[in-house]
Order: structure tokens, then C-alpha cells, then sequence
């Protein structure tokens, strides 16, 4: 209670204990570390995001390359009807659960 996570970080991180406190999504992505990682991917905006942006990419890779992210994220509901078919809803249910305020 006395010490701040800051400080608890760097006390533990000079006697080699691995410890970190929890950073916000951006204090994490800001890291100068996961950029020469390259675990992170760069988006020049998308449909419900203006301007740039950045996201996380699994920490790990493989023989094959790992996980990579080669698209924007999709727009809410973007693939709704998409989904709602495949779950079996014809046209004329999906626009009664879009009129419902369902979807």
C-alpha cells in the first residue's frame, strides 16, 4: 500500500522476479518492445474507426510465421446477415428480427 505499482514493478524486476503491473491497452501497445517484436499490425482506419489505429497480435510465432492480421476488424453488424443464415433465418426472419430491434 505504501509503494506504487511502478515501483513494485522495478522492485521486483531488479532482483529478476518476472513480474510487470497491468498496463491499459494503450500503455501496451505504446511499448517501444512489441513494435521490434512485430506484435503489432497498423490500420489505416476501417468503417467504424476513424484514423489510425493499432491492435495486438498473438505474442508467438512458429515455423510457419504465427499468427498475422492482415485485415481491419469488420464493422459492428457487418456480418450479421451472413451469420443469421447459416444459423437458418430466410430473409423475411432476419427483417423481422432487425424490426424486432433484435439485431
Amino acid at each position: 500500500m505504501e509503494r506504487s505499482a511502478d515501483e513494485w514493478e522495478s522492485f521486483f524486476q531488479a532482483r529478476h522476479v518476472p513480474a510487470a503491473r497491468v498496463r491499459t491497452m494503450g500503455e501496451a501497445l505504446g511499448d517501444p518492445r512489441l513494435e521490434a517484436r512485430g506484435i503489432r499490425h497498423h490500420h489505416a482506419g476501417t468503417t467504424d474507426v476513424e484514423g489510425a489505429f493499432t491492435v495486438p497480435v498473438a505474442a508467438f510465432g512458429s515455423a510457419e510465421g504465427g499468427p498475422r492480421v492482415d485485415t481491419p476488424p469488420p464493422g459492428l453488424g457487418e456480418h450479421t446477415a451472413e451469420i443469421l443464415a447459416e444459423l437458418g433465418y430466410d430473409k423475411a426472419a432476419q427483417e423481422q428480427l432487425r424490426a424486432d430491434k433484435v439485431v
